[in-house]
């Protein structure tokens, strides 16, 4: 730009000579050369002056983040720099160990729970056993309740006797409201299920479904081809 504005200025003194006919000898041109410097020198000051100024500067590059959908340790990036990507490449790789490790503890508690669940037909099947163990027992009761009621009646058996045998009738009604009960409990421990699989098992199969989603997004992969 210095040079611009020395052309421009030794344009308009050549324009001046020519025009007011000023002889050229050394005072003319020495005091048109000090009218220069001095004028382009305060021309630069002001407009130096005049000019926006910062000590901070900052640069900005167009950047698209790639996030992964999980947290944790890269261990690869295949891509390289400045190179063409095709959908479905990939672009990096975090570590998948603790992913898995969830992963194979889900499975475990899914074993553990379907185990739990065969336990829990076992013990339905022995309550609705002792359900009927217990029904016998009654009826037995009964049947020797009744006889003793007879022979009391006939006067051959004391009172002590019968009660003996009343006492034996009330316990047998009482084991078989307790057996009933423990069936009832059984029976809804074992049908506690979403669309006939156990609430325990369905929870758990839920939790590795979403392990798996974890361990998948591992690996970042190109959504778009990349020229």
């Amino acid at each position: 730009m210095e040079l611009l504005l020395i052309l421009t200025y030794l344009a308009f003194c050549y324009a001046i000579f020519k025009v007011f006919r000023i002889p050229v000898n050394q005072w003319s041109l020495a005091t048109a050369a000090l009218g220069g410097i001095v004028g382009i020198f305060l021309l630069l000051l002001v407009m130096n002056y005049n000019h926006p100024f910062s000590a901070n500067a900052r640069i900005y590059f167009a950047v698209t983040p790639v996030l992964p959908g999980v947290k944790g340790r890269v261990i690869e990036v295949p891509v390289q720099t400045n190179s063409p990507l095709q959908a479905g490449d990939v672009l990096f790789r975090i570590d998948p160990k603790p992913y898995e490790y969830v992963i194979d503890q889900k499975r475990a508690a899914i074993a553990e729970a379907e185990q739990a669940v065969r336990q829990l037909k076992t013990s339905l099947d022995q309550a609705s056993a002792d359900v009927e163990k217990a029904k016998a027992q009654l009826r037995l009761a009964e049947e020797n309740y009744n006889r003793q009621l007879q022979l009391f009646e006939r006067k051959v058996i004391a009172q002590a006797t019968l009660d003996t045998f009343t006492r034996n009738l009330e316990t047998a009604n009482q084991s078989l409201v307790g057996a009933r009960a423990e069936e009832e409990r059984a029976r809804l421990a074992y049908s506690s299920n979403i669309e006939g699989v156990n609430t325990t098992v369905a929870r758990l199969s839920a939790e590795l479904a979403d392990a798996q989603w974890d361990l998948d997004q591992t690996v970042t992969r190109a959504s778009i081809s990349c020229a």
